[in-house]
């Protein structure tokens, strides 16, 4: 038998929801015991007597006003709002009050009101620019950063605005980011890897607009992407929303697209040291019926050759000696071109819109994973299509917002690895090989070639049970499978079968629940959530170069998560927050079962499980009109279980399960605004993680030893300078920064006595000037100024000094 109920109810003398709900007789009471909650809450925060007056402040674009003063006129009473624009001032009596309301940058709006006991009044607010605002600008784009990184968990909005004329690509101003590292191989298209608070590689999950990327194919790469196709990117550094949908141990990148409100078209074109080449081509249009096209492309090439130091053998002694040399077969070819048609804010769907793409790639594969020995022929390549589609769509009240998102992509990679010669480091033959053949594989030859087809779908429900409470529900689903040959490649000996021929699967479906609540005045927020994580694997081992028995290996399993946050603002210029998770990280498709080239398959990989606890403090203070600072101290502590490792040799890397690990950290980020026209930034990270319990590859003795290949010390500075106009719509822009990371060990030490290899310390400073004639701007930089010598990686050299020349055009239609 089962009751169902009509519940109506008040949430602070305002009607809030009515709903039907048929739920067994335990559940219709927890129900209606926590509506009697929700209903009382405001009579036990004041007063039956006092007057309320609330609402929020906002700009003619609907953005939050942050810090706006609400005031009693002649009166030492006021308020003022937080970081979601949103006020609440409390009377003791009744009466007939006006009240001012200011804030920097726009005109002060004054209202009466004539409030009778036990009032509860809304008065939303929109401030105007005012006429002598130094910069509209720079107070709503600081808003809106602001508002992203003062919520409850620990983010870093970078705006993207005025560093897209720069030649820094994404990667390289995320690694300016506190608490954020970016290494990468070689020069333009190696292998990047990224490190935010200690976990690095497959531990960060990439999204774009809130969805996993991974249907858009490695061409949609941080290295590889530039900056004026985004409008910013939010760098999560602990617990993710309930809205990613994603199952990262603790650290994310969300790219945020371009949402353009006029006709535009932006080209721009990179010439830079070593033949490289790197150009992109952005637009938008729109029709009075909000119909839009978009259209984003970018497109990248360079021959790396830049001077390394290197060895080669005498060939009369057959000794090596020391020399300098030209890598000579690294070229990268790359090209990414997506359409997008869809319609916003139509009668039938807040957004609807349909794309298609594509990506490729042509990589030259110049060396093995330690630079050991130059390659000669190797070759890699991929080419992928991809389409999503989306519907956005919101109830007449806006209370209720549901998003569905589908994607397919299809990406097929090549290896092409015959040669039968042995190159040396100036490009020379050194030899002809015995009776093997390849470079890359230890000697054993590669036709392969495999293909990836991956189906994504999200589904977001996100419903507001009063302006206090939110509820979202996500569900990510994922499903890759990969089939592929090699005419040359090892055989299982029983029957000659090509392991590659073998399908091998991944299914994965994240679902989470988050509660969302406002508390004290709206200073207070708290957010708990619980996530599932369901997974799914089939394949087979083909790691080893002679394999024996065909044997395909099955794995699945289920596993729970949860998370909370919570956000204390103190004062407008301070706020306090924390957060926690139980997190599971299910490996990727080509950790399990590799890329065909340098990393061998492990089908019998496992979740990755972590404790993660958050800790940050934030002052945001605005010294006059024009001059706007933040201090911001974060801490992370981390118990990593089952921790994925990379075992390597010269030749290849294989993914293992390994034992626990301990995380602890800290980063301080400052900002200031030095004058109107001069900021600096700077931060400073440490991270200490250490192996807690030894393993099947690890010995006793390494217990409590820093784990090797990550990073532990760093820091950031920058200055820029806009001069004033020097003419008609012409700027000057002037940039520095230093980029410091310490030494650290490479691998884990093979015995108790002896030393790992170590990555020196490297200190790389970029410099840059731009010149902005009206839709034009023309930069020109140099990086890694001081030409250092910069190894990363697996002790892979980097290039030294580099020249970059940037021209942007952008025009409104």
């Amino acid at each position: 038998m089962k009751i169902v109920n009509t519940i109506s109810f008040k949430f602070s003398n305002r009607k809030i929801s009515t709903f039907n709900r048929s739920k067994p007789y335990i559940l219709s009471f927890a129900g209606n015991l926590f509506t009697i909650i929700l209903h009382l809450m405001p009579s036990l925060l004041f007063s039956q007597s006092d007057v309320t007056i609330e609402g929020k402040i906002t700009d003619e674009q609907a953005e939050p006003i942050i810090g706006a003063t609400v005031r009693l006129s002649g009166q030492n009473i006021g308020t003022i709002s937080n970081i979601e624009g949103y006020y609440r001032l409390v009377l003791k009596r009744p009466g007939v009050y006006k009240i001012n309301v200011s804030s920097i940058g726009f005109e002060t709006k004054t209202f009466f009101t004539n409030v009778k006991s036990g009032d509860f009044i809304r008065e939303d607010i929109i401030l105007i620019p005012s006429v002598s605002s130094l910069n509209e600008v720079i107070v709503r784009g600081k808003s809106e950063k602001l508002t992203l990184e003062a919520g409850s968990l620990s983010l870093e909005a970078i705006e993207l605005g005025s560093l897209k004329v720069e030649s820094s690509d994404v990667a390289a101003i995320l690694n300016r980011t506190a608490g954020v590292n970016i290494r990468q191989s070689a020069g333009l298209g190696s292998p990047v890897r990224i490190n935010i608070n200690g976990l690095q590689g497959k531990a960060i999950t990439f999204f774009r607009d809130d969805t996993p990327t991974d249907y858009l194919g490695n061409g949609f790469n941080i290295a590889l992407l530039p900056a004026n196709s985004l409008e910013r990117i939010d760098v999560y550094k602990g617990v993710l929303p309930i809205s990613l949908g994603a199952d990262a141990l603790g650290g994310a990148l969300n790219f945020v697209s371009k949402r353009n409100r006029e006709n535009t078209i932006e080209l721009s074109h990179e010439v830079a040291s070593y033949q490289t080449h790197r150009s992109s081509a952005n637009v938008h249009l729109k029709d009075e019926q909000n119909h839009f096209i978009e259209l984003l492309s970018f497109f990248n090439y360079s021959e790396n050759n830049y001077p390394v130091d290197v060895q080669i053998r005498d060939p009369e002694t057959r000794n090596l000696r020391d020399i300098t040399a030209d890598r000579f077969h690294d070229t990268f070819l790359s090209a990414f071109g997506e359409i997008k048609w869809g319609v916003r804010n139509g009668k039938w769907a807040e957004e609807f819109s349909v794309s298609g793409g594509f990506s490729l790639i042509r990589d030259d594969i110049q060396h093995s994973l330690q630079m050991l020995q130059a390659f000669g022929r190797a070759r890699q390549q991929e080419d992928g299509l991809f389409g999503s589609v989306k519907y956005m769509e919101s109830s007449k009240d806006h209370r209720l917002n549901v998003s569905v998102f589908g994607a397919l992509g299809r990406h097929t990679t090549m290896t092409r690895d015959t040669a039968l010669q042995v190159f040396n480091w100036l490009g020379e033959v050194e030899r002809k090989q015995g009776f093997t053949r390849g470079e890359v594989n230890n000697g054993n030859i590669s036709l392969a070639e495999f293909t990836v087809t991956e189906l994504a779908g999200r589904a977001t429900v996100n419903y507001r049970l009063a302006d206090d409470h939110q509820f979202i529900f996500n569900n990510v689903i994922t499903r890759k499978r990969r089939k592929g040959n090699d005419p040359v490649g090892p055989r299982v000996t029983s029957d000659q079968l090509d392991p590659l021929t073998v399908p091998a699967s991944l299914l994965t479906n994240i679902s989470g629940l988050e509660w969302k609540s406002f508390w004290l005045n709206r200073n207070l927020l708290f957010r708990t959530g619980i996530k599932n994580y369901y997974f799914k694997n089939s394949g087979i081992d083909f790691g080893d170069v002679f394999i024996s028995t065909f044997d395909p290996i099955k794995n699945s399993g289920n596993l729970f998560g949860a998370n909370a946050a919570i956000k204390y603002i103190v004062n407008p210029f301070l706020l306090i927050k924390g957060s926690y998770e139980y997190a599971t990280r299910i490996p990727e498709e080509d950790e399990i079962y590799g890329d065909g080239l340098f990393l061998q398959s492990n089908p019998e990989l496992t979740p990755e499980r972590s404790h993660n606890l958050n800790i940050g403090i934030r002052i945001d203070k605005t010294f006059s009109s024009h001059q706007l600072g933040y201090l911001e101290l974060n801490a992370f502590a981390r118990q990593q279980r089952n921790l994925i490792f990379v075992q390597s040799d010269a030749f290849s890397v294989r993914n293992v399960n390994g034992a626990e690990a301990n995380a602890y950290g800290a980063e301080l980020d400052l900002y200031y605004d030095i004058t109107d026209r001069l900021t600096f930034n700077g931060n400073v990270t440490f991270q200490d993680i250490r192996l807690a319990t030894a393993s099947q590859f690890t010995q006793e003795y390494l217990v409590g030893e820093r784990i090797p290949d990550i990073p532990y010390f760093f820091f950031n500075t920058g200055l820029r300078y806009r001069s004033k106009e020097l003419w008609e719509d012409t700027f000057l822009t002037g940039f520095i920064y230093q980029n410091y990371v310490e030494e650290y060990f490479l691998f884990f030490r093979g015995s108790p006595t002896a030393l790992p290899p170590v990555i020196p310390s490297r200190n790389i400073v970029r410099l840059g000037v731009t010149t902005t004639i009206k839709n034009w701007s023309i930069t020109t930089e140099s990086n890694n100024v001081f030409d250092a010598k910069v190894f990363e990686n697996y002790r892979e050299q980097r290039p030294g000094r580099t020249w970059h020349l940037k021209v942007n055009y952008q025009m409104n239609l």
